[in-house]
């Protein structure tokens, strides 16, 4: 009935993908729609669990699960034991559609996000005598607000410092990240973006 709604309101059909993420939501978890069996040995019991349906967008009980596994992994064998900091850049309303579905944009202002954290990272590294040196970065986009509301937003832990490599030897050099240097990176990745759209037509 929401997509009727849609249709008949005059926005136009909802786009398969977000039809798929609907009806997949809809599904999750009843056992009418398929479930496994398991049996606990200690117990002896049996359960049943109603397929899930793993969507990214709608479904609060898998975004959860996919949420934490994938902070898991990261803690426990991607991310080394040094400080990291989380930026998350939010972008204009205007811009969020347009990057909703034009992955070639995303992915353009994602690496203009990336190398300016690495240049600052490595200015502050300059001014204690340092050069070069590399950072260590993983982000995550988000496509929905918590309205789900398109809201195409970059979660990203970023190394609060940068690693040197010596004769075969690497080292981490930490680095304090300030309020000057946020608004540094905000300003780099406004005016890069800006360039970008403007080459773009």
């Amino acid at each position: 009935t929401f997509a009727q709604e849609v249709e008949e309101a005059g926005a136009g059909a909802l786009p398969a993908h977000v039809q798929r993420e609907i009806e997949g939501f809809l599904r999750c978890g009843i056992l009418a729609y398929g479930f496994v069996r398991v049996h606990c040995r200690s117990c002896r019991n049996d359960f049943v669990v109603g397929f899930s349906c793993k969507g990214r967008g709608l479904c609060p009980s898998c975004g959860a699960r996919r949420m934490t596994e994938t902070a898991a992994v990261w803690a426990d064998r991607l991310l080394p034991a040094v400080a990291w900091r989380q930026w998350v850049l939010t972008l204009p309303w205007a811009l969020r559609p347009r990057l909703s579905w034009d992955s070639a944009l995303l992915t353009e202002v994602l690496r203009i996000f990336h190398q300016a954290l690495r240049s600052r990272l490595r200015l502050l590294a300059r001014r204690r005598g340092l050069s070069g040196g590399e950072a260590g970065a993983v982000s995550v986009v988000q496509r929905f607000g918590s309205a789900l509301n398109i809201n195409v937003h970059i979660h990203a832990l970023v190394s609060e410092g940068l690693w040197f490599e010596e004769e075969g030897v690497v080292r981490f050099e930490p680095l304090r990240v300030g309020e000057s240097d946020v608004a540094a990176v905000v300003a780099t990745v406004c005016r890069r973006v800006a360039r970008a759209l403007v080459r773009r037509g």
